[in-house]
């Protein structure tokens, strides 16, 4: 009775450790078709660059960040209203800075 026991768990084991590879199998084949449509979209993206167009121009580099004792009073101005919106008030390093520059412009 106790052998029996033992075969049945041991069935049910092997059973289940079947079934565990058999689950991770179909990810495994359900995985594939996802990365073979990616896989035509990055060949695309890498076609693109190669265009003539997108050499002829290159991308807009953004202005260059302007240091806060070269600003003027308007521009400190301009950057403490954007600065209290963004970062929620003038509490900031950057925004005491400013604040600094805008106390010496003004004297």
């Amino acid at each position: 009775m106790v052998e029996e026991k033992k075969e049945s768990a041991q069935k049910t084991q092997s059973s289940s450790k079947k079934e565990d590879l058999k689950k991770t199998q179909t990810k495994k084949e359900e995985a594939p078709p996802e990365s073979k449509e990616k896989a035509p979209e990055k060949s695309q993206k890498e076609k693109q660059p190669e265009s003539k167009e997108t050499k002829e121009q290159p991308a807009p580099s953004p202005p260059p960040k302007k240091k806060i004792n070269k600003m003027s009073l308007q521009e400190v101005e301009a950057k403490l209203k954007k600065v209290e919106e963004k970062m929620g008030g003038l509490s900031s390093k950057y925004a005491q800075h400013l604040l600094r520059r805008k106390k010496y412009l003004s004297s």
